[in-house]
């Protein structure tokens, strides 16, 4: 990527680098963007609890060593300050845009309903990547838990990620719940799909245990 970059950069010479991933694009841009004279803007979106040391290093050394960084919140832009040393007043703050398609649509309410044959039941809708961040298991715990008639739903969208068993361990754990039969793991949807979702759902779930902006309450929040 690094060589690829170079090669890019020193034939058309751009105005500005912007780094979508700092830990796989980052350390390259910036170095290319020195090089050349070139600004680089850096997106962070969070940091990661479980952040390894290596990943620390190259983090901080792109935080610090680019021209300028960009995130979703003031929570972003806090943990970048608190981790790496940043100063928070040098981080530009903005946060990101829901497409304008998200929105109310009764019709399209009682259509999804219909065709996932969900009846009269309060469905709970959780969209995101089926991973430890999102604290998937403990959702299914407090689920399981609650008593209510008619029983509701829980509509589960996203996909694991390779080389982790998180994905596996959730489904074990609904085919062990009590509540198994009225939780549905859907898997990846596509954005129309889950267009539909949000109007069709009443309730949405986040219970993640960090996350930079949280798409998913943005778009259910239009919906």
């Amino acid at each position: 990527f690094g060589w690829k970059l170079r090669s890019v950069t020193k034939a058309r010479r751009p105005d500005l680098l912007r780094v979508a991933y700092p830990w796989y694009s980052g350390p390259a841009s910036v170095h290319i963007g020195g090089r050349f004279g070139i600004p680089t803007a850096v997106a962070f979106h969070h940091l990661e609890a479980d952040e390894s040391r290596l990943e620390s290093r190259v983090h901080r050394w792109v935080a610090r060593h680019s021209t300028g960084i960009h995130t979703g919140s003031r929570f972003g832009a806090q943990q970048l300050a608190e981790r790496y040393g940043v100063a928070e007043e040098t981080i530009a703050v903005i946060p990101y845009g829901v497409d304008a398609r998200y929105r109310p649509n009764e019709a399209e309410r009682r259509r999804v309903r219909d065709e996932h044959r969900l009846g009269e039941h309060v469905v709970v809708l959780h969209v995101g990547s089926l991973i430890a961040r999102k604290n998937l298991l403990f959702l299914v715990e407090v689920f399981e838990s609650i008593e209510a008639k008619p029983s509701p739903l829980l509509l589960l969208c996203g996909e694991g990620y390779p080389k982790d068993d998180y994905a596996e361990r959730l489904a074990a754990r609904i085919d062990r719940s009590k509540a198994r039969d009225r939780i549905r793991l859907l898997g990846r949807v596509s954005e129309d799909d889950k267009l539909g979702l949000y109007r069709a759902c009443d309730i949405v779930v986040h219970p993640a245990h960090v996350e930079g902006f949280g798409f998913a309450v943005a778009e259910g929040m239009a919906c």
